[in-house]
């Protein structure tokens, strides 16, 4: 095939021809000297030059092969900041740079980081390719690390050689599968990543002094109830986990947070046995009953879009130390009056959508009980017994976004009941009684683009706390947006 046929095919595939045939260059990016695809003599040349203008100069090798790496680390022995991404297959050269402080490497058919081993005023790695392994003994005598990401493969099979470290370093080893975690026992890190790893036994992070927040983000691990001994474990993400047994959470009495999403959780009745838990994150997963809430003292829990999508409120509606729910594209959920009982809350969001599958209306007769409630914001959402907002006496900032499009209006008749409200936002929606809003005497903001059903700005123009209107261009003639105080900025967009 010709070169001209070549060049055709990849357009009409929506290919990047400059970027298949990217010739190598050099070029300066803030404190960076970024070369691209080889390091040419004429490139090395603008390189020194370049780094020469550079107090302490970062150099990035981007689509590099060894030969590259060779030559720069020639050229450049008192480099003290690089980044490698290519072809590499090995970093052999790297050995001979005394200076350097941080590294970065993406390579993922180096196998061998052992160049790394005396480098001894390195601070900060991050590591990823899949091919290392077996082991960290290249890292032991690296003790002045305060930062490490390694992001590795299953050739990765033992942390052995982890080294001492002092003070608070952030520590990631990701996507290993380590035999035993018991090189990690004397870490003093207070937050740990094991992200991706297939771990056999958690028992050795008990012995990790000040481990605050644990990620096992998309790990394979079967048994949580280790964590128990972790005095100090308070938060815990558990996102995308596999082969868990959810109920062994239940075991972590000392933890106030969980992380959850993207698992086979189908039964959340552990939370019932944790004193301490005050958020809990949901995302498509199996649960449908959510009454063990009502023996919990949750404080902010997250709904988000449930791969069981039947979802009975009246359940959470049993949380009453709830300050904070937020409902994520939720479908099938029904008893949404229920949540009246949910009298602390002080912050309610449905975000996306709320039964835009199946289901029936948002109730608002929930707001009856949320005299506390601070901030509302609604998306995506059919509201029935919208007046029942006047309930809502403590808010001070309300959202409504793509809100009863169709049908009968959003009424804000219940803004009146409002003293404190000083921020309104309604986009996409159908509204009726706007003319509740002239007694809003603390609203400063209130912004309104695309609503139906709003002719006039009179309301507004007589609020003595008002700074800012922002209307959407065209919908009202130029007589409505003026009659303001001085004080009031009015926006059209």
């Amino acid at each position: 095939m010709s070169v001209k046929n070549i060049l055709c095919t990849m357009l009409a595939l929506g290919l990047s021809v400059s970027a298949a045939y990217a010739a190598p260059s050099v070029n300066r990016s803030g404190s960076s000297v970024i070369v691209k695809e080889s390091l040419t003599d004429e490139g090395l040349s603008q390189a020194r030059e370049i780094a020469g203008s550079i107090k302490t100069p970062e150099f990035k090798l981007e689509g590099v092969k060894d030969a590259d790496l060779a030559k720069f680390c020639q050229a450049f022995p008192n480099a003290s900041r690089l980044s490698v991404k290519g072809g590499l297959t090995s970093i052999a050269p790297v050995a001979g740079l005394k200076n350097l402080t941080y590294f970065e490497l993406e390579a993922n058919n180096v196998t061998d980081m052992s160049p790394l081993a005396k480098l001894t005023q390195l601070t900060r790695i991050s590591l990823k390719s899949e091919k290392m392994g077996p082991d960290l003994k290249w890292m032991t005598g690296l003790t002045a690390l305060r930062e490490i990401e390694i992001n590795a493969g299953s050739a990765l099979t033992s942390f052995e050689g982890f080294p001492a470290l002092k003070g608070d370093p952030r520590v990631a080893l990701n996507g290993a599968s380590p035999a035993d975690l018991s090189p990690l026992k004397s870490l003093g890190s207070s937050k740990l990543e094991l992200r991706y790893c297939t771990i056999q036994d958690l028992s050795p992070l008990a012995s990790m002094p000040n481990l605050r927040e644990l990620s096992l983000y998309g790990a394979t691990v079967k048994d949580f109830s280790p964590l128990a001994k972790c005095a100090k474990l308070k938060q815990l993400s558990y996102y995308a986990v596999k082969d868990a047994d959810f109920s062994t959470l239940a075991a972590l009495k000392q933890v106030t947070e969980l992380d959850g999403g993207l698992t086979k959780l189908d039964n959340i009745a552990f939370v019932a046995e944790l004193p301490a838990l005050r958020e809990f994150d949901m995302f498509a997963e199996y649960v449908t009953d959510y009454s063990p809430l009502g023996a919990s003292k949750v404080e902010k829990l997250q709904i988000w879009n449930m791969r069981a999508p039947d979802c009975d409120l009246s359940g959470v509606a049993k949380a009453k130390t709830l300050k904070d729910l937020r409902l994520w594209g939720v479908n099938g959920a029904t008893n949404s009056a229920a949540l009246a009982n949910l009298t602390e809350l002080q912050k309610f969001t449905i975000a996306s959508s709320y039964n835009e599958k199946k289901g029936d209306p948002f109730d608002m007769a929930a707001a009856k009980g949320w005299g506390k409630l601070k901030e509302m914001s609604i998306s995506g959402t059919k509201v029935v017994n919208s007046g029942e907002m006047a309930g809502c006496t403590s808010l001070t900032k309300l959202t409504l976004i793509r809100v009863n499009k169709e049908g009968e209006p959003f009424s804000l008749a219940g803004v009146a009941k409002m003293p404190g409200l000083k921020s309104i936002t309604i986009n996409d929606s159908q509204i009726a009684n706007f003319e509740a809003l002239a007694g809003c005497t603390e609203l400063t903001t209130f912004e309104m683009k695309k609503a139906a059903g709003v002719t006039s700005l009179a309301p507004l123009k007589s609020l003595p706390n008002l700074k800012r209107v922002v209307v959407s261009k065209g919908a009202f003639p130029e007589a409505e947006l003026g009659g303001f105080a001085q004080t009031v900025k009015v926006e059209q967009r």
